[in-house]
């Protein structure tokens, strides 16, 4: 998971981290390795992204698999921020097909895979539990930005924290004193103090 202020987008055919510069060296060395090992996750999670803050979807047509927005692009003069992401988009979807196929042929992306279940850890459950009572309550306001039940518990179809694995299953819920609050856009956020004295910030948004 990026820390809060790290945010990715894909430029020139690559995907790049930026906020970098505001973290502690050791932090940011720290990211860079995490999204390193994590590229894969990182350029499937921007795609759902893109979709999401577009309102575009994929879409099978005679076979072939297209984008779609809905609604339809109306040009950079009408609302130049949903152009500059749909560019993005369609730049991803060129270079990074895979990402679509992905997407489309997923037919149930809370499914855990066959072999998921032996990758559940204690911590994970101990996690899982801890979670419980303060999503539970919570349902109705996560509702408003997105978030379902599915989505919150999803089980991935990798080992943790690959394969987009829903919040419930963080291992911040267990942390000491750790305080968690709703963002006005629906993400779900974690603080908490370390040893050191340093404030640690994460979240989880619920197209991601």
């Amino acid at each position: 998971m990026l820390p809060d202020g790290v945010t990715t987008r894909f430029v020139q055919g690559q995907l790049r981290l930026f906020g970098l510069n505001e973290l502690h060296p050791k932090t940011k060395n720290e990211v860079v390795e995490w999204a390193r090992k994590n590229r894969q996750e990182l350029q499937q999670a921007r795609f759902n992204e893109l979709l999401h803050l577009t309102g575009a979807h994929i879409s099978r047509r005679s076979g072939k698999i297209t984008l779609v927005f809905d609604p339809p692009l109306a040009g950079p003069d009408h609302d130049q921020k949903r152009w500059q992401l749909a560019g993005e988009l369609e730049e991803m979807f060129r270079k990074m097909p895979e990402l679509a196929i992905s997407k489309s042929t997923r037919s149930d992306p809370a499914a855990p895979h066959k072999e998921v279940k032996k990758k559940i850890t204690p911590e994970m459950m101990r996690s899982q539990k801890a979670s419980r009572p303060w999503i539970l309550p919570r349902l109705p306001e996560l509702k408003t930005y997105g978030w379902t039940p599915r989505m919150l518990f999803r089980v991935g179809r990798f080992k943790y924290p690959l394969g987009n694995w829903g919040p419930a299953w963080c291992d911040n819920w267990v942390r000491p004193d750790v305080k968690v609050k709703i963002d006005p856009d629906g993400a779900i956020r974690w603080s908490w103090t370390e040893k050191t004295g340093r404030t640690v910030t994460q979240a989880k948004r619920p197209y991601i």
